[in-house]
């Protein structure tokens, strides 16, 4: 019966992705097929054994590949012992050089398998093996030629691309069909890339889109939306356009290979000007900064409109970030800022409402300097700014990675890799230097004005104005410490590791701010004073709480009130002091605004004493 009959099993493998639409894959199908039915085998078919587009060169058909998960299935049962494994030539198995060859042959012979050779209809058994040396004489034989002849051609192949790698470089000449999805390869009327302007239009928009702060998520969903099918026909996922934006060749440059998978490695230098340019070299880096920016900010989750807090802000009370909650809809719900230790029970801090912060993140954009926002001199600076930041990302981790590989091996070429990114690092930063000079000399003055411009250009309520707001504060390295209070919220802003301005945003609406440097002061009486008391009342304030926090002196009696006298000279208001107008004044300060602004005080001690405590 036939289910007697012994089973056999064909191994079908080869080379290169290309033969597979030749007539490989046929042949060694129906020449296994026809030997099965002649000598009565039945061809079990439920096992697929191909290694397709798999090399046998180097064994990976056996390490990794098919074959070597038939072995496994001998030894756990699936496949019965005195089964055959159909090929169609021995160099199917192996290519390797003929010793390590012989152990791949060995180790399926020795299971009770017997290997047919369909080109010559040898059978190579234990049986036929012990009974006849001839037979393995001419499995050597075989073995020693498959070697030699890939060894010959890969010899050649590496010549040949060697020779087109090198033309490549001397000349831009097309090596071939090796240009990314967004170029077509021409061979006539002379080898050339050509632009394919529908893929050039998306990877560009890609680029756009990251640079205004959109993650990859958001494109993807942007791109699947709309219906744009990716480069290869499927949908867009995470990957590709990770791929996208880190692929030089959007800049021209070809970078040469060697090898195979994880055996890649890139050969010399970058060939520039050998693809066509579709993205210039300040949009490359805006990108990449933007994507760094991201990175560092720990920012996974994006919604569709930015939280211009993202990455800058934390918890006074603790220093956790502050993550965005949405409660439902106004006025019943809104959304809050809310302490990530809090939710879980770890801090006490309270929940403070994002549209509510949202006037303070305006007065802090006007402190410090924002003209990049609106003013288009200022926004071509600091884009300017954004590649160099850019470049300076991609250097610093260049150098990272050479002196990584020096402290395990002392190289010359490492150690001269290392100087040259410290040459371009140092270059590039006074490039940075010089242009951030030339942003502080543009100063906010008339801050109704910034305000006015800011809403006009729809800044704060663009998802992509929103996202250069938050990158600039990243860019001046500002960290804003926040706590909301029974009857005010408090506000710290620190610039590296220098706080410079306290903000305290009232229930009733009233937000003061509170210079800590001495050149901050002017701004703010610039931008905050406009004549009348109740501003000369709260630039006194501010005047005495920065001498508090900068010399730890308060203001108290007499020196208050002579104080008070001198701040109604410079309006030219006559209150005399022992009126009740004077003392309203008097209380005002010392009382209300003041009980605010010694609250805020407090808090910036506490600050300082976690800091040196190692609390922050």
């Amino acid at each position: 019966m036939n289910t007697l009959q012994p089973k056999a099993y064909s191994y079908i493998r080869f080379s290169s992705a290309a033969q597979s639409s030749g007539d490989s894959l046929r042949r060694q199908t129906i020449d296994a097929q026809a030997y099965a039915a002649e000598h009565k085998l039945t061809l079990d078919t439920t096992l697929s054994i191909r290694d397709l587009g798999v090399s046998a060169f180097k064994g990976k058909n056996f390490v990794e590949g098919a074959l070597g998960q038939f072995i496994i299935a001998v030894d756990e049962g699936i496949v019965e012992k005195g089964s055959f494994l159909l090929v169609e030539h021995l160099d199917r198995l192996s290519r390797l050089p003929v010793m390590d060859a012989l152990h791949i042959f060995q180790e399926i012979i020795r299971r009770d398998i017997c290997i047919v050779t369909l080109r010559d209809r040898i059978a190579y058994s234990k049986e036929n093996l012990n009974e006849n040396w001839t037979t393995l004489i001419i499995a050597l034989a075989t073995m020693s030629g498959a070697n030699e002849a890939s060894a010959i051609k890969s010899d050649r192949v590496g010549k040949a691309w060697k020779n087109k790698k090198e033309k490549a470089r001397e000349n831009l000449t097309p090596i071939g069909d090796n240009a990314p999805l967004w170029l077509k390869y021409v061979s006539m009327p002379r080898p050339a890339y050509i632009i394919n302007q529908v893929n050039v239009d998306i990877v560009r928009r890609i680029f756009d889109l990251t640079i205004k702060g959109y993650g990859k998520t958001l494109i993807l969903k942007a791109l699947n939306n709309e219906l744009i099918p990716s480069f290869n026909d499927k949908s867009w996922g995470t990957s590709s356009i990770k791929k996208i934006l880190s692929n030089r060749a959007v800049l021209g440059e070809y970078q040469p290979f060697t090898g195979h998978g994880k055996e890649r490695k890139p050969v010399g230098e970058p060939i520039q000007g050998y693809f066509p340019v579709i993205i210039t070299e300040d949009m490359f880096y805006q990108a990449q900064q933007a994507t760094a920016s991201r990175r560092i900010a720990g920012a996974t989750k994006q919604t569709e409109r930015f939280n211009v807090w993202q990455g800058v802000s934390r918890c006074l009370q603790c220093a956790s970030a502050l993550h965005l909650v949405n409660k439902g809809k106004a006025p019943k719900g809104n959304t809050y800022l809310h302490c990530a230790n809090a939710r879980k029970g770890l801090c006490k801090a309270k929940a403070i409402r994002l549209d509510r912060s949202e006037l303070v993140f305006k007065q802090i954009l006007a402190k410090v300097d924002s003209l990049s926002l609106i003013q288009d001199s200022s926004a071509n600076i600091s884009k300017q700014i954004t590649a160099i930041e850019g470049r300076l990302s991609i250097e610093n981790g260049k150098q990272a990675e050479y002196k990584a590989a020096l402290k395990a091996r002392y190289s010359a070429t490492l150690d001269d890799l290392v100087y040259e990114c410290e040459q371009v690092i140092s270059t590039l930063s006074q490039e940075k230097e010089a242009l951030l000079i030339d942003l502080a000399s543009e100063a906010i003055t008339n801050k109704d004005d910034f305000f006015a411009k800011l809403d006009e250009g729809g800044i704060l309520t663009s998802y992509e104005g929103r996202y250069r707001a938050n990158a600039l504060l990243k860019r001046l390295k500002i960290n804003v410490a926040i706590e909301r209070n029974s009857s005010t919220t408090d506000y710290i802003l620190s610039k590296g590791d220098k706080k410079v301005l306290g903000i305290v945003h009232h229930s009733s609406g009233k937000i003061d701010s509170l210079a800590f440097t001495a050149d901050l002061l002017d701004k703010v009486k610039a931008q905050d004073f406009d004549g009348s008391i109740q501003s000369s009342i709260d630039m006194l304030i501010t005047e005495i709480t920065t001498e508090l926090v900068l010399n730890r002196e308060r203001c108290d009696g007499a020196a208050l009130d002579e104080r008070i006298g001198e701040m109604l000279k410079r309006i030219d208001v006559g209150i005399a002091v022992d009126s009740e107008e004077f003392q309203r004044i008097r209380d005002i300060i010392k009382n209300s605004q003041m009980h605010a602004i010694n609250k805020l005080v407090a808090s910036v001690d506490e600050l300082e004493r976690r800091i040196e405590d190692g609390g922050l």
